[in-house]
């Protein structure tokens, strides 16, 4: 998908323009999940993604797929693969230990929280990155 202004904020992409993974902020702008530059711990560095591994024939988006949970289907025309449209539900990602050991073949765009560092991780296709709440 391909970042838009008018997305809502909370949204997560994997921008298929750069390949990188991005949350969309209440605001119309885009910040990047994919490399590390300020966020802690500054883990990995800045490590140029490998776009072999990244291409749409071997991860092809599918504009057809969607699941919506809560909200109205018919009537809700909010872009995405799973769509949270219920104001009093959240979405749990799935829970993983160490995820750069323990997800022997991550996908670009895989996100997953370490519950014992209580971090975020994220995949771009060569390097995880891992954020948390400053």
């Amino acid at each position: 998908m391909s970042p838009t202004a008018n997305a809502k904020g909370g949204a997560f992409i994997l921008d298929v323009a750069d390949r990188k993974v991005k949350i969309s902020r209440n605001n119309g702008t885009w910040f990047d999940l994919s490399v590390h530059n300020i966020e802690k711990p500054a883990t990995g560095g800045n490590v140029a993604i490998n776009n072999a591994l990244q291409t749409n024939a071997s991860f092809p988006e599918r504009a057809d797929a969607k699941t919506m949970i809560g909200g109205n289907p018919t009537t809700d025309s909010t872009p995405g693969i799973l769509v949270l449209a219920d104001t009093d539900k959240a979405m749990i990602p799935p829970l993983v230990t160490d995820p750069a050991s323990n997800i022997k073949n991550p996908a670009p765009g895989m996100m997953v929280y370490d519950p014992t560092k209580k971090l975020l991780a994220v995949y771009n296709g060569t390097v995880w990155s891992y954020w948390r709440q400053p």
